[in-house]
């Protein structure tokens, strides 16, 4: 049941006007009934001084004590909080269970748990829970962080919002701002570290004298404590790895009885020297030996990329690898191929590449440097290549650059290898045994002496040629076209070898343009992918014009079925050819020539109606 509660005497008039502004204003703030004798109100509550738990609502609000102006002042649900001084939890509302001794000690809290004693305790914090400052400022600017502990004046004055934080002494911690779970003990700590121990300050306290330190038997997995004398950061180390300095020499025995001398045998006649024999045969020369570590890459001209290398210590050599390509790529500044070389100077170079996926930004490929991995299903380069580098400069034919990639993987676009960028008229590039996945883009300069040659690789997504003397040997396009595209500039060359395409070959001609001759398809099957069907795929598609003679030869088994066969303009067509070279197409007698046999019964037909001499009208 409710206690009754006693008013202290008030002058009538006082009563009139308390009772017409109740009437005038009825969302007037409720204020704290008069206290019962010596502060005590409604719920255990207890206030002493001017404002003291001036807004509490004693249904709720029960069992807090306050002493001081503005002490508790804002109080309306929080219980169970002591509050002694001025403004000791003053803006506190809702908080419970906090205690705050000292004037203006955790006053904008609204937590719980909270511990403050002196001058401006916790006075910042607001959210912050489970906090215990004692001292003057003592976690003043703490405001949401929580489960701190700061014993002593300034302690932890500095934190925020850092949790978990221990501090003991004057100014203790008081550099933490941030900071979590640290421990600072007679040591002012630095700014924004965690998870540190800071005892002492070096600059004060010379010494350190521990007791209840147990004898060990230094034996395994026993460690010694080391000390950094500069910073006096703690460490540990196998006691078996310290070794002390040797002692000092021991002093020397005393001398033994000497045994007895023992009888001297005389002495034998020197023999004559022999004759010297003939020499031998020189035996066979043993097989070449590992080469050391310390060959240097210039002579040895491989330089090794691993996945342990250290690009900051290597040589390239194979015991110091390189861990990228770019650092290793970048090592090497002595490749030249000049052309002719009379004099054999030139020098190309090999990055051996071990297991493992590479991931870089993109690296300009260098002329004379072949990039070698361990297999095309191991060595796998996640980077974007092109040939923009000096190294390919040449527009003279003074030079014969090439470069390529063997048993690797290429997975990141783009690849783009454009002659024109570096004005190179002789470049080459070669790929075996290479698995390309995106589509690689290939364009000369001014002459098909810009040569490509693909073997025994696979692509997922096609490629294009911009001039190009390309020569496939093969290898398979599982998706995607290849796309080959007229220059004004340069021919066009293209042999396709073995292998074949899950995908259309479209050949784009323009007016004006050189001839792209030779065009040649050898046993390179074109195929229909079933999870891109005709005409996605499956399909020969030359896209020629009337004032440019358009060749394609092809043997029988590289040419698809009629429906799938696009032939654009006059100067364009199609020679079916029964071996790599067409020598046995177009004899000098076009009658002593038997056509194979058709292929599709439309082809058949076309061949009965053509011997089918036309009926003329009787007279």
């Amino acid at each position: 049941m409710n206690h009754p509660i006693r008013f202290k005497t008030t002058p009538p008039l006082l009563i009139t006007i308390t009772l017409l502004c109740f009437g005038l204003s009825p969302t007037a703030k409720a204020l704290l009934p008069a206290p019962s004798p010596d502060g005590g109100y409604p719920g255990g509550n207890t206030a002493e001084g001017n404002n003291a738990l001036h807004d509490v609502n004693t249904a709720v609000g029960i069992n807090n004590t306050a002493v001081g102006a503005n002490a508790l002042g804002d109080n309306t649900t929080g219980a169970y909080n002591v509050a002694i001084g001025r403004a000791a939890l003053a803006s506190n509302m809702t908080g419970f269970q906090n205690t705050a001794i000292g004037t203006e000690a955790l006053t904008n809290n609204t937590a719980n748990f909270n511990l403050a004693l002196g001058f401006r305790a916790l006075f910042m914090n607001t959210t912050g829970n489970h906090l215990t400052g004692i001292g003057a400022a003592a976690l003043r600017n703490n405001t949401t962080a929580g489960f701190n502990t700061a014993i002593g004046a300034d302690a932890l004055r500095e934190n925020t919002t850092g949790d978990g934080n221990i501090a003991l002494g004057a100014n203790a911690g008081v550099n933490l701002t941030t900071g979590d779970n640290n421990i600072d003990i007679g040591n002012s700590g630095v700014a924004a570290e965690s998870s540190m121990i800071r005892i002492g300050d070096l600059a004060v306290h010379e010494g350190i004298f521990l007791a209840g330190i147990t004898a060990m038997s230094p034996a395994a997995p026993n460690q010694a404590v080391l000390v950094n004398p500069t910073t006096g950061q703690l460490g540990s180390a196998d006691v078996g790895i310290l070794v002390g300095p040797p002692g000092p020499t021991g002093p020397t025995g005393a001398t033994g009885a000497t045994g007895p001398i023992g009888l001297q045998g005389p002495t034998g006649a020197t023999g004559a020297i022999g004759p010297s024999g003939p020499q031998g045969p020189t035996g066979a020369q043993g097989p070449p030996g590992q080469g050391g570590c310390d060959e240097p890459t210039t002579q040895t001209r491989v330089v090794f990329v691993t996945k342990a290398g250290d690009d900051a210590t290597a040589d390239g050599t194979v015991c110091h690898p390189f861990l990228t390509i770019t650092a290793a790529m970048a090592s090497i500044t002595d490749a030249i191929s000049p052309f002719p070389d009379p004099n054999n100077v030139t020098k190309r170079y090999v990055i051996s590449i071990g297991p493992g996926q590479y991931i870089e930004s993109q690296v300009h490929l260098k002329a004379n440097v072949q990039l070698v991995g361990t297999s095309s299903l191991l060595t796998r380069l996640a980077i974007p290549f092109d040939i923009n580098d000096p190294s390919w400069t040449d527009l003279n034919f003074s030079k014969d650059p090439r470069s390529g990639f063997v048993d690797v993987s290429l997975l990141s676009p783009p690849l783009d290898f454009n002659f024109q960028v570096p004005q190179s008229v002789s470049g080459k590039l070669f790929f075996r045994n290479v698995s390309i996945t995106p589509t690689p883009v290939f364009t000369a300069l001014a002459t098909s002496v810009n040569q490509v040659n693909i073997s025994d690789s696979q692509l997922s997504s096609g490629y294009t040629q911009n001039g190009i003397n390309m020569s496939m040997f093969g290898s398979f396009v599982s998706a995607g076209n290849i796309t080959i595209n007229s220059q004004i500039s340069t021919d066009t060359q293209v042999n396709l070898v073995g292998g074949g395409i899950n995908g259309n070959i479209i050949v784009n001609v323009q007016s004006g343009h050189i001839p792209i001759d030779p065009l040649n398809l050898t046993s390179f099957a074109i195929t229909e992918n079933n999870f891109n069907p005709f005409p996605n795929s499956g399909a020969l598609i030359v896209n020629g014009v009337d004032n440019v003679i358009t060749l394609v030869r092809a043997t029988a088994d590289s040419i698809p079925i009629r429906q799938r066969l696009t032939l654009i303009g006059t100067a364009t067509s199609l020679v079916r050819v029964n071996d790599a070279f067409g020598s046995a197409y177009t004899p000098t007698n076009p009658a002593d020539w038997t056509a194979p046999p058709p292929t599709t019964v439309q082809e058949a037909l076309d061949r009965i109606a053509a011997k089918i001499s036309p009926v003329g009208a009787r007279p």
